[in-house]
């Protein structure tokens, strides 16, 4: 599901993190490319439909991690079909938010997640770095 967020800060604000986890559920950065991934492949902010495509793209790397997981109890990787007792179905979800911003002339695009409660599995690895510009 897409949402739009009322923030004061914009994008590239140092404030907006603060924001982001003060006012509105906890946000936290869960990764920072090409920053945290030494090696990425330059991407270029194509606009908002480049943007959009790797938003719906990590939404549903976050969906898969989600719902697979949530037949998994914490700390182990034995499988329970119908579930574990306890996990959440429909009360906690990760909510994703993402921030598109120039930095010394690099395109840069920090992803931030709610956190995940404790008793449940850990927060997701980030996902893979956006891909290089599309060619026409």
């Amino acid at each position: 599901m897409f949402e739009e967020i009322d923030l004061t800060y914009k994008d590239g604000d140092p404030a907006l993190m603060s924001e982001l986890y003060e006012k509105v559920e906890r946000y936290v950065p869960w990764v920072t490319y090409p920053d945290d991934a030494p090696g990425t492949k330059p991407f270029k902010l194509t606009g908002e439909a480049g943007q959009r495509k790797y938003e719906i793209f990590c939404g549903g790397f976050l969906y898969y991690h989600d719902i697979e997981f949530k037949n998994y109890p914490m700390d182990s990787y034995k499988k329970y079909p119908n579930g574990i007792t306890g996990y959440p179905k429909a009360d906690f979800e990760h909510k994703i938010y993402f921030e598109w911003f120039k930095k010394e002339g690099i395109d840069k695009v920090r992803i931030y997640i709610n956190t995940t409660p404790k008793q449940f599995n850990p927060n997701p690895p980030p996902p893979p770095p956006p891909p290089p510009p599309e060619s026409n």
